[in-house]
């Protein structure tokens, strides 16, 4: 059991969500992380703190959770190291052909994503 956070805690911590997501999603196209991950990383946290998600388009989160939903399954991660390379090929071929379809999207949702997270109060 974890100990409640205090006010000014809970603040320091929504403020580095805020950043970690705004990174990750103006950076995405550029990291050595997968794309996919990086959708999957920029959903979890707006779903994780309702002080963000708040701030972005409902459109945008339904997007990025179609999306997570469909690469469930996927080796996107550290998980890698645990799949025989075969699985990994096919899977990968799965995971390319999903990014190539939704990447323009996924790119204009994290801009617009970015916009509304700016400047969190």
């Amino acid at each position: 059991m974890t100990p409640e956070m205090s006010p000014e805690e809970r603040t320091k911590w929504i403020e580095d969500r805020r950043q970690y997501v705004v990174q990750t999603a103006t950076t995405a196209p550029d990291r050595p992380v997968p794309f996919l991950f990086a959708v999957h990383e920029v959903w979890k946290w707006l779903f994780a703190m309702p002080e963000l998600k708040a701030r972005v388009a409902d459109a945008d989160f339904q997007f990025l959770y179609g999306i997570v939903r469909e690469c469930y399954g996927l080796p996107l991660s550290t998980e890698r190291q645990y799949w025989a390379r075969e699985s990994l090929q096919e899977k990968d071929l799965k995971a390319e052909s999903i990014e190539q379809r939704i990447r323009e999207d996924v790119r204009s949702a994290f801009a617009r994503i970015v916009r509304d997270l700016k400047d969190v109060p």
